[in-house]
């Protein structure tokens, strides 16, 4: 997704079924550009837009507003070389329609944005005085033409981290998500604020593992509560755990769970999905690790893509697709070794752990990844049973549509065979099997 120097962090799903994502461009000046891009259902780039003014310019967060048009806001030090806060107002075909920025004697960023139901917008972010190592968490409020109506700071000490989640809650006011300095210095929790439309506050949580906690994603849940998605760590930062918070509307935790992987597990990104569980998004040891979750929080399965020093790559944000599946935003290094961003799109097989991940927007190569014979869905015949160090002839159902069934080479457990009719056969023996289909 776009071109050589683009980082995109950002990624939300568009009223007509597209996509749009934010970040910055380094193809016309290494410091970055704001840099927005829009793409179709398919990943087919539809428009670009792309400012310069002079320093380090990168947006972290976009939204889709409601009359069709997008804003989205970050930070930039082109003003008077320390960072200051910036958020622009595009239409529909990506014209800028107004910019707001905030810069002065202390650094400002605009981390997180969304529409308030009054159509102004609303913002999480930090203060912090130049060169200093105390930041303030900030929830700023914004008129519809982008004007600050006003603006909140949460606790204050040397050990906070910047606001970096923002959701809207079912009676118009608002939830901000920061860092908080944990119980011993360099300690750090999840901090949560809820504030009404005013942005007076009605209660407030820290919550946290052991070990430190940080978390870099905030949504409200269908049923009024919230969710977010992080990591924790030991002091030594030996490992790092993935983390999912549930609460209920009051604040209070209702479950949290772990996931485990690499043991470097980070998650950025959380969103929910139509079923009622969880898209999660996020980095496991150099590759691009995504995990479906039910309501509850309990995995149902996950992807990693890349890996190691060469393909590395991380997912940076996740969203359902119109059509059920999931499209992932990553960095990656696979493509070019300076990072590339990539979109790419999983296809959920519904009753089993088999997930074909479709990569690039041209939807090229269709990947099967981590059958596990433990449900024994979508695999034949049923049920399966191995001996230790049995191997066996198992065939797997490919839906309908994928690579047009026409008899493509397959690789399955380092063996090249070939398929018709939505039927795939092979020798196989227990375990999770790769599964690679190359479609013309």
């Amino acid at each position: 997704m776009g071109a050589a120097g683009d980082f995109l962090y950002s990624l939300r799903p568009t009223g007509e079924g597209g996509y749009v994502a934010a970040g910055f461009s380094s193809r016309n000046d290494p410091n970055g550009d704001f840099y927005v891009a829009k793409v179709s259902a398919n990943g087919s780039p539809e428009w670009d837009f792309i400012k310069n003014l002079g320093g380090i310019d990168a947006l972290e967060s976009v939204q889709q507003t409601l009359d069709g048009g997008y804003v989205a806001c970050g930070y930039t030090t082109s003003f008077n070389g320390e960072y200051g806060a910036y958020m622009v107002k595009l239409n529909s075909s990506g014209a800028e329609v107004w910019n707001q920025s905030s810069w002065g004697t202390s650094d400002i960023t605009w981390d997180r944005v969304i529409q308030a139901g009054d159509g102004g917008y609303a913002a999480a972010g930090q203060i912090s005085p130049h060169n200093s190592p105390i930041i303030t968490p900030m929830l700023f409020k914004f008129y519809p033409n982008g004007t600050q109506e006003w603006n909140r700071s949460f606790v204050q000490n040397d050990n906070n981290i910047w606001g970096r989640g923002i959701a809207l809650s079912n009676d118009g006011g608002y939830v901000m998500m920061s860092g908080v300095g944990g119980a011993l210095p360099g300690e750090y929790d999840v901090f949560l604020a809820k504030t009404d439309s005013s942005g007076n506050v009605q209660w407030n949580m820290t919550y946290g593992l052991a070990n430190d906690s940080e978390s870099l994603s905030l949504i409200a849940t269908g049923d009024g509560g919230y969710a977010f998605a992080g990591s924790s760590w030991p002091p030594d930062f030996s490992s790092e755990t993935a983390w999912l918070v549930k609460t209920y509307p009051n604040g209070t935790l209702e479950w949290n769970r772990t996931y485990h992987s690499s043991g470097r597990d980070f998650l950025g990104s959380v969103q929910q999905t139509s079923d009622g569980g969880y898209l999660l998004s996020g980095n496991s040891n150099f590759s691009a690790w995504v995990l479906k979750t039910d309501a509850n929080g309990n995995e149902i399965w996950h992807v990693l893509e890349g890996g190691g020093t060469t393909n590395a790559a991380g997912a940076q944000d996740a969203v359902q697709a119109a059509d059920g599946g999931y499209l992932v935003l990553a960095l990656t290094a696979m493509f070019d070794p300076n990072y590339n961003s990539w979109l790419f799109k999983i296809v959920d097989v519904p009753g089993s752990r088999a997930n074909f991940m479709m990569r690039n927007s041209l939807l090229s190569t269709v990947y099967l990844d981590s059958i596990s014979f433990r449900g024994n869905a979508m695999t034949f015949p049923q049920p399966i049973k191995f001996g230790p160090g049995e191997r066996r002839s198992v065939s797997f159902a490919i839906p309908p549509g994928v690579c047009g069934y026409k008899g493509e080479l397959v690789e399955l457990d380092d063996l090249t065979i070939s398929y018709t009719q939505g039927m795939v056969s092979g020798l196989v023996q227990s375990g999770a099997i790769p599964l690679v289909l190359r479609c013309s």
